[in-house]
């Protein structure tokens, strides 16, 4: 039963998190802010606070999140529903830990058509919903027009957001222009080898070894204790982001993995200035 108390107590936090939230949020990871509107946003922000962004904001709207020296911090450890202000008075009132968010993302180069962002990013929401709600689907648009697209829930089990950090991992160690990287041609080999295979489930024990050979050849520069170190991080991330890939009606696929493991290439390359 949904009492007046309850209905405005949820009017209440969605209003906050529009109106004194989310603003600030976007600010903060210079965006530029659309349009806020109860659990309803639109905004642009540069793809390289992408992910930080998209965590910061999910983690705000049930309430993970604390106040720190103006702004907000995410703070898993904070469930009790509420924002407390830098002097630990109750401030705002948020959805609850257990709330939870669609959201649906488009990459796209500035030159693009901006109608057809906007409507590649709703397909995106309606991806995320479809897929048990509570996951985050991204559609990038290519220049060449082709697409590519992935969507996840934000967390498995008690995590909240491990899906999607272990997305922007992946990106991060994709870039060549660190010192120690992963290079991109395990993820090409991987889709090579499994094109036949795509609709098979990821969980078949072949597949992921497989995928841990073409991982450990891939590090690049630093010592061998260093690539082994960082294979082995890359395939723990991976396997998270495997178990966040949507499953409500049947299993993941192998197309599902490459596809989200495409996005983060194609992200990767985006914040090094080649795509």
């Amino acid at each position: 039963v949904i009492t007046p108390a309850y209905h405005a107590a949820l009017s209440a936090a969605l209003r906050d998190f529009s109106l004194k939230v989310v603003p600030q949020v976007v600010e903060e990871h210079l965006g530029a802010l659309v349009y806020a509107g109860g659990d309803d946003v639109i905004a642009f922000l540069p793809v390289e606070g992408l992910f930080d962004f998209l965590k910061l904001l999910r983690a705000a709207y049930s309430g993970f999140v604390a106040r720190r020296n103006g702004g907000f911090e995410v703070a898993f450890d904070n469930t009790e529903g509420f924002i407390r202000d830098e002097s630990g008075r109750l401030w705002l009132l948020t959805m609850g830990p257990e709330a939870t968010l669609s959201a649906g993302v488009t990459v796209f180069h500035y030159k693009a058509p901006l109608g057809e962002a906007l409507r590649r990013a709703r397909d995106a929401e309606k991806r995320a919903k479809k897929a048990g709600r509570n996951a985050v689907s991204f559609t990038a648009m290519k220049r060449g027009g082709e697409r590519v697209e992935t969507c996840f829930h934000w967390g498995s089990e008690d995590e909240v957001v491990n899906g999607l950090e272990a997305l922007g991992w992946l990106v991060k160690h994709l870039r060549a222009e660190r010192e120690l990287y992963l290079s991109d041609r395990f993820v090409r080999a991987f889709a090579e080898e499994f094109a036949s295979l795509a609709e098979k489930p990821v969980n078949a024990p072949f597949v992921m070894l497989e995928l841990r050979r073409l991982i450990e050849r891939s590090a690049n520069a630093g010592t061998q204790e260093d690539r082994a170190e960082l294979a082995r991080d890359a395939f723990s991330r991976i396997e998270r982001l495997k178990n966040c890939l949507p499953r409500e009606n049947e299993p993941p696929t192998v197309g599902d993995l490459i596809a989200a493991l495409n996005f983060a290439c194609f992200i990767a390359r985006c914040m090094e200035g080649t795509e």
